[in-house]
């Protein structure tokens, strides 16, 4: 009987560390490339979650879960009518914009915060809502004249300003350009 003790031992040992190493691997979770892993639960620090470009997290089973926001450009198309310029004078704007979500540490936190769980219409429906608050409330303080002459220039500031909204909620612009302007 006593001959039978230390291998069963052996093999309950051998047994535990298999489960073990099988929990291990079924809570090691990999972040594609494209991809914002999202890690809520209890996370360390002050922050509601805790965010990952690629790379690969353990997963705490029981106090901790994971997601995944999309990095990929999201095509925005503004069709702006009558928007007010100083002066009284309106004009119509048509802007294409390519925007996604950045991978800076402190936008990554906001987009988590902020865009978690949201379908992509709602997250195109948000990003539009900033670029058409943004898009009227500078070209109100701007002559139409001035932004005929140096349209470039307008484009520029146009885009710093929304980049300084967008960033509140994780976003960074990739490109802006105003196809028309009448």
């Amino acid at each position: 009987m006593e001959k039978y003790i230390i291998p069963g031992f052996i093999l309950l040992f051998i047994i535990a560390f298999f489960v073990q190493m099988m929990i291990f691997i079924s809570r090691y979770k990999k972040c594609p490339p494209d991809r914002i892993m999202v890690i809520y639960g209890k996370t360390p620090g002050q922050k509601a979650a805790r965010c990952l470009h690629g790379g690969a997290a353990f997963i705490l089973p029981v106090v901790q879960d994971y997601g995944f926001l999309s990095i990929r450009p999201i095509n925005l198309e503004l069709s702006m009518k009558k928007v007010y310029c100083k002066g009284s004078e309106m004009v119509d704007f048509e802007i294409k914009a390519l925007i996604l979500i950045s991978t800076e540490p402190e936008y990554m936190q906001n987009a988590a915060m902020r865009l978690f769980g949201l379908n992509l219409e709602a997250i195109d429906e948000l990003a539009n809502g900033i670029f058409n608050n943004v898009l009227r409330s500078y070209t109100a303080t701007i002559q139409l004249d001035k932004i005929k002459l140096d349209l470039g220039q307008f484009t520029s500031d146009l885009r710093e300003k929304c980049e300084v909204e967008l960033k509140k909620v994780g976003f960074t612009i990739n490109s802006l350009c105003i196809e028309k302007l009448t």
